[in-house]
């Protein structure tokens, strides 16, 4: 049979004159041919290795190269341009094309064959590329300076952002986390857990429905209960006075104040507050606007309508929408597009609004969908400013009052959990208990970030980030090193190592555990350190565990079938199954039991344990616009305690826990509607001094303080995740708001301080626009929080810094005293889910 075939067969001269003429991309990417050819017989085998395939292929590649340079060299002189070099030739220059040609002119004194040297081309030249692009000396592009991007190698990247950002991060994180008292605590903590878990057997976690996802039906009875519940409260009769009028013309039939009045005369039998998450009524007025606002894709088209007919259906559905508004709401958008008609640059390309019932076009589409986030935030705002001050007083005292009792409820909810302790300790274990995170595959522990280990780690990227340069070099310089299989091991481990910055991150593997000198995992694997739990437990939040999960369920049906090896197997997967689910159960509804059982003693904790919960919450904390490469480590877990709607496991017993799995796997232990968010539950019922003295040492602590490239967009993000917080205590507390003033008095001169000893040419273009973009949020908070006070901290800001590192284009100085004075006393997006206006349109 086999002498058949090999008559039958393609002889030796066909192969070799059939294999050169195989596409480069199917050798490259081993495609069916190379990958089964060799299998056929020991001949053929042979000859897919021989000089004569691969010759002709090595020979073609460097003759495709040769044509390239020279067309190259001709397209210069004729555009008369030494420096023009396009796409193809780029690639000519490129390791791998240098090596094939040095390589095949040495092949007859290396003896090496042609097929060594094409792969070896191919391996080790795409190695050093990443060098040449990646390399620790490699300088970006021109284009990145105007771009924005950072334009520093990666050299310069690793040590001015590790000496000024990661190692100072370490530092802080290493005494806010210094606890030597825990290990004391872990009987007590044990025992808090028993006791959340018994609580968990017996009553589901408090979600909270976030205002956004509210429909504008629950958003307006709630907006009329608290308005309702703030006029019976002042006892005094609301008429018409009590809402100034905006314009002297009131045609409107309809009246605020009628409205304010028939809702006295609904309550005259009595009011009862609903003990529910409260919602802030600023929140509740500018999320209503938000929901009543049109929106073009809420339009339903035919699938056949043209473009000019979308349009003009587009256009009579926001004329119509326009004339449903009532008169007053009208003239205030029009009072608002007027002020932006006189006050920015854009204004003078829009129409004058000459007749609020025929506005042009363009005016209109503006309003509607220009800038449609400016006009329903200052629309809230400036019905908050009519609304009288003595009435505004009392919703914001019904709101005090909702959120009281709300807080009341939840404390009385877990009696079980605090009693026989005091709140000062009852808050620690709670704590403790919340602040625990589960081991991640994705995120190694890595080494332990020692002292010892983290001061000596910059000398460690300088030497590695050295020994990647000489690879490279002795790579071009020495056959030995080329042709050493170890080499290219090496290069990819020191080039996995740096796989850290945005230039890299394409190239990503998360599965990678080598990355010890990746900025952006170091401060996370040392808070993972810090945080993680002393006992075993584990996550169940992947739809991949869930489905298998249910893979192992469906085999216990299949058992009869099963020999007595593999049913042991199947016994012992289930038990694991079992232990797992267990553990993690009890992990998630333990932890977001604390999380909540923690809201009513907030105030209780000490000042060290209110920075050890502000830092775990924001210090990794980034929002929706600024994603980062840590978006799936502790921000996340930090973020939301939403488990898969995993049920609490009720007993240690396999039957229970299988029926359980069970459950949980047909979809039959849905929460309820509402949100598993950590913020918006535990910050949303008002802060206590200690936790915003808190925010305030970290706002500062994430800023700057000795160089300009202490704040990168990460650390940014960080400090403004705690400051919108700081503003929506000013104006729930006024008389505090002092407190917040020190902090943001603190930071402005740290800034001020620092950026003072530099001229404009000693800041790098990225550091120049970080700086910038932290200014503009500094001195937008003192416009948002009427901070007055703050005068003469911003004028020694103006008069040291203006010029050189403020863009012309910035508020000058009198303007933005005019505009605190003028600032509203309360502001419409202060709250988590703000939907703040773009800093430029603020100041």
């Amino acid at each position: 049979m086999e002498d058949q075939v090999q008559v039958g067969g393609p002889s030796e001269e066909i192969l070799k004159l059939v294999f050169p003429f195989l596409n480069e991309q199917e050798i490259l990417y081993k495609s069916d041919i190379f990958n089964r050819a060799d299998l056929v017989c020991k001949q053929w085998n042979a000859i897919l290795k021989s000089d004569d395939v691969w010759r002709p292929i090595c020979d073609r590649k460097i003759a495709w190269h040769e044509m390239v340079q020279r067309n190259g060299r001709a397209r210069r002189l004729e555009s008369n341009d030494p420096n023009m070099m396009d796409i193809e030739e780029s690639e000519f220059d490129s390791s791998n094309h240098m090596i094939l040609a040095t390589q095949m002119s040495k092949r007859f004194v290396s003896g090496r064959s042609c097929r060594d040297i094409y792969i070896l081309s191919e391996r080790m030249g795409g190695t050093l590329l990443q060098h040449k692009l990646y390399g620790p000396d490699h300088i970006r592009p021109d284009h990145a300076i105007s771009t924005g991007e950072d334009n520093r190698t990666l050299r310069d990247r690793c040590t001015q952002d590790y000496q000024h950002i990661i190692l100072p991060t370490i530092t802080t994180l290493r005494q806010v986390f210094h606890d030597p008292d825990k290990a004391t605590r872990q009987n007590d903590v044990a025992d808090t857990k028993r006791r959340l878990l018994g609580h968990a057997r017996k009553e589901k976690p408090l979600l909270r429905e976030r205002p956004s996802g509210l429909g504008k039906d629950t958003l307006a009875v709630s907006m009329g209960q608290t308005l309702l519940a703030a006029v019976t409260i002042s006892f005094k009769s609301v008429g018409e006075n009590a809402f100034s009028s905006p314009s002297n013309d009131t045609t409107s039939d309809i009246t605020i104040g009628a409205i304010v009045n028939g809702l006295v005369a609904l309550g005259a039998g009595g009011l009862s507050i609903a003990l529910d998450w409260p919602i802030n009524p600023v929140d509740n007025l500018s999320f209503l606007i938000r929901k009543l606002w049109i929106n073009q894709h809420e339009l339903d088209y035919e699938w056949n309508t043209t473009e000019e007919e979308r349009d003009e259906l587009w256009e009579a559905a926001m004329r119509k929408w326009w004339g449903s508004l009532a008169d007053p709401i009208r003239r205030t958008l029009i009072e608002i597009y007027d002020e932006w008609r006189s006050r920015f640059t854009d204004g003078d390309d829009l129409p004058q609004i000459t007749n609020e019932n025929n506005i042009p076009k363009k005016a209109l589409s503006f309003i509607v969908e220009g800038r449609y986030k400016y006009f329903r935030e200052v629309l809230a705002e400036k019905i908050l400013l009519k609304v009288d001050p003595s009435l505004f007083d009392s919703i914001l005292t019904i709101y005090k009052e909702q959120t009281k009792a709300f807080i009341d409820k939840i404390y009385q909810r877990y009696q079980s959990v605090y009693e026989g302790k005091d709140p000062e300790t009852n808050a620690k274990l709670l704590l403790d208990i919340f602040l625990e995170v589960a081991p991640s595959k994705r995120h190694p522990s890595g080494p332990d970030m020692s002292v010892e280990y983290c001061n000596g780690l910059l000398e460690r990227m300088q030497n590695d980030m050295d020994r990647w340069n000489q690879l490279a070099t002795s790579s071009l310089s020495s056959d030995e090193t080329l042709w050493n299989e170890q080499t290219i091991s090496d290069m990819d481990d020191l080039y996995q190592k740096f796989d850290t910055f945005e230039y890299l991150r394409s190239h990503r593997n998360p599965r990678n555990p080598s990355k010890e000198f990746d900025t952006g995992l170091l401060v996370e694997r040392f808070l993972r350190q810090q945080l993680i739990s002393p006992s075993p437990v584990c996550i169940l939040t992947s739809c991949y565990t869930l489905q298998n999960c249910e893979k192992t369920i469906k085999e216990i049906n299949n058992t009869n079938d099963m020999s007595q090896a593999e049913l042991a197997k199947h016994q012992t997967k289930i038990q694991g199954m079992a232990t797992t689910y267990e553990t993690a159960s009890k992990y998630h509804h333990t932890r977001e039991h604390a999380m909540l059982a923690l809201i009513p003693l907030l105030p209780n904790l000490s000042k060290a344990d209110a920075k050890r919960l502000i830092y775990a919450l924001f210090t990794k904390f980034t929002s929706e616009r600024r994603q980062t490469v840590v978006e799936n480590g502790l921000c996340k877990e930090f973020n939301t305690l939403w488990a898969n709607n995993v049920p609490c496991s009720s007993s240690a017993d396999l039957s229970e826990n299988l029926e359980s799995i069970r459950e949980w796997i047909n979809g039959n232990t849905f929460s309820g509607s509402g949100s598993h968010g950590v913020r918006d539950r535990l910050f949303g019922l008002g802060l206590p001094d200690n936790i915003v003295s808190a925010m305030g040492e970290f706002l500062v602590e994430r800023l700057y303080s000795t160089s300009p490239y202490d704040v990168d967009d990460l650390t940014y993000a960080n400090a403004m995740g705690v400051l919108f917080y700081m503003e929506r205590f000013c104006y729930e507390n006024p008389s505090k708001a002092s407190l917040v003033f020190d902090y943001l008095g603190q930071a402005i001169s740290n800034a001020t301080s620092l950026f003072s000893q530099f001229d404009e040419d000693d800041i790098a273009p990225k550091q120049r626009e970080t700086f910038q973009s932290v200014i503009r949020r500094l001195v937008s908070a003192c416009i948002r929080t009427r901070a007055l006070s703050l005068a003469p901290v911003l004028e020694r800001l103006y008069d040291e810094i203006m010029d050189p590192h403020l863009p012309p284009t910035f508020v000058q100085f009198d303007a933005l005293i005019e505009r605190i004075n003028d600032a509203p006393r309360v502001r419409p997006d202060t709250s988590y889910y703000f939907e703040m206006r773009s800093i430029d349109d603020e100041i």
